[in-house]
């Protein structure tokens, strides 16, 4: 009888109705600036939940070439939940109004270039889809690791000319993601969304 019952155990819903959480990985966030983000997650009933995130970007951090970032992003998330109540779907909409300094150096002529800094505002909206899990340890402590992908609105102004801008020198691999979002104007282009989340099940 023990198989039987191991079975019976495994398959049983992960309940929760509310659950506190951080997303730790936004703090190492290296293109779009590190954030401390926090949310919450209501679960309606077996099937769908919901969930909502706020995050306050960090000023000066060695793992972003950004200083003095100021500005938050908030998040809204539909969940619909698969037959065992860990793996889900979900659809996401983020916001987020960012501002900051940033260095780079500006090629102007063959040669001649000059390190110069500038400041950056932006905000940006996101539309995604995910997929992900909920895990609970000690009915109590909960792992959402997800992936997703989505189409990204970028508004962005910069203190410098527009062929500064496009004279920039960014170096190595890093270039094309840089260019996308550091590029002055309105831009879409396309973000994959990896992470975790780690919180604690209140109820």
């Amino acid at each position: 009888m023990s198989p039987f019952a191991f079975c019976q155990e495994d398959g049983n819903w992960v309940k929760h109705n509310l659950i506190l959480s951080v997303s730790p990985l936004h703090a190492m966030e290296f293109y779009h600036g590190p954030s401390a983000n926090f949310g919450a997650e209501i679960r309606a009933n077996e099937r769908f939940a919901f969930y909502g995130e706020f995050g306050k970007y960090i000023p000066n951090t060695i793992l972003s070439s950004n200083f003095d970032q100021k500005g938050y992003s908030w998040l809204v998330e539909g969940k619909r939940y698969f037959f065992n109540g860990r793996g889900y779907l979900s659809m996401q909409y983020m916001q987020s109004d960012m501002s900051y300094i940033r260095s780079d150096i500006i090629g102007y002529s063959y040669d001649y270039s000059e390190y110069i800094e500038y400041d950056v505002t932006k905000t940006f909206q996101d539309l995604s889809i995910r997929m992900g899990g909920m895990y609970v340890y000690n009915n109590r402590w909960t792992f959402n690791p997800y992936i997703g992908l989505g189409i990204r609105r970028q508004n962005a102004e910069l203190t410098l000319t527009r062929q500064e801008a496009y004279d920039r020198e960014y170096g190595g691999d890093i270039k094309d993601p840089n260019d996308w979002i550091h590029r002055p104007g309105i831009t879409y282009y396309a973000k994959l969304h990896l992470g975790l989340r780690v919180g604690i099940k209140i109820f």
